[in-house]
């Protein structure tokens, strides 16, 4: 992900049950994306209940070799630790028209 600080690789887990891209704040904060200063806040459900997240734009998001510039995503830290910076959603999954084949273990971008 890039930001007007900088660029991040990021580590997200493909969900494919979230309809929304989520970085973690860190991350966000880290290329310059704070979502401090977002005046845009979108309803989401999570394991914890619903709450309400700042939605940022980053400069832009690559994913398997493909960027999207000015990318939309939530900021949102996940409940539990470990390597990953957020979830894939399936906004970005649809931009890509990504086809996963679960069983073949692949996934296809146009």
């Amino acid at each position: 992900m890039t930001g007007p600080q900088g660029t991040r690789r990021l580590w997200l887990l493909l969900d494919t049950g979230s309809n929304y891209t989520v970085v973690s704040v860190e991350a966000l904060e880290a290329v310059g994306c704070s979502p401090a200063t977002s005046r845009d806040h979108i309803r989401i459900t999570t394991a914890d209940g619903v709450l309400i997240a700042p939605r940022v734009q980053a400069g832009a998001l690559a994913v398997f070799e493909r960027r999207l510039p000015g990318a939309l995503v939530i900021a949102h830290n996940l409940p539990f630790t470990g390597p990953i910076d957020g979830l894939l959603g399936m906004d970005v999954l649809v931009a890509l028209r990504a086809r996963i084949d679960t069983g073949a273990a692949t996934i296809e971008i146009e």
